[in-house]
């Protein structure tokens, strides 16, 4: 018990404390990678935190012993203690829904960004199709706006897409360093970093609301929900 609470426990400050801290912390416009790679590692902590604290209400903490058939026996032991009474029962039945509920949720969530991510690319294409036109000379497809604006797509193709505005704005040399960009951003497949980090907050949402139900009294209030960093693909 103890165990599962520390876990939720750390989960909540997590997804509270140190996701507020991190997102008005100065440092992350100087070391973007490193910025995206706290983020993960955050709310991938707080969704593992809250998933482990499901396992130790399920399964209860032995001290390890090196005779395997001395652990069995104790393992067994501590089963049928822990489910003995209706408390245990439920305790454990709470910590295996709590557990599975959040391996659903970061499924569901990664399965709807991905989805979400590639209906959005293929209407962005057909778009373009439309009112683009590839720029041999660029390596580019340029687009009729008034506004300087730059932007790549992954997958098939990978455009990278300029506006006739920013085409007119920049000289060779800005040129260049614009479209080398928007590769660079291609070639380290940073769309999979964005797809991953919304999932993961989307499901640290519910990660939160269980750890924060789970560890504290009943009638407390929700957390706020974590937000991340939003990485754009313009140049």
């Amino acid at each position: 018990m103890i165990v599962a609470v520390a876990l939720l426990g750390y989960a909540v400050l997590l997804l509270t404390v140190s996701a507020a801290a991190l997102a008005h912390a100065r440092w992350t416009d100087r070391a973007p990678r490193l910025a995206v790679a706290a983020w993960l590692a955050l709310t991938g902590s707080a969704v593992v935190s809250v998933t482990l604290g499901g396992v130790a209400l399920v399964v209860p903490t032995l001290r390890v012993s090196a005779d395997l058939s001395a652990l069995l026996t104790a393992c067994v032991m501590a089963l049928r203690a822990t489910y003995a009474h209706p408390g245990g029962a439920a305790m454990a039945g709470a910590g295996a829904v709590l557990g599975l509920a959040v391996i659903a949720r970061v499924a569901w969530c990664a399965a709807g960004t991905v989805a979400r991510a590639g209906l959005a690319r293929r209407r962005h294409r057909r778009r373009l199709a439309l009112a683009g036109r590839h720029d041999s000379r660029l390596g580019a497809v340029l687009v009729d706006h008034h506004q300087a604006a730059a932007w790549c797509l992954p997958g098939a193709g990978r455009p990278v897409v300029l506006t006739t505005a920013a085409a007119a704005a920049l000289d060779e040399v800005q040129l260049a360093a614009v479209l080398a960009h928007e590769r660079a951003h291609q070639r380290g497949h940073h769309h999979l970093l964005v797809s991953l980090a919304g999932s993961l907050a989307a499901a640290s949402r519910a990660s939160a609301r269980s750890a924060r139900g789970t560890s504290r009294s009943p009638g407390s209030s929700s957390c706020s929900p974590m937000t991340p960093p939003r990485s754009r693909h313009r140049g």
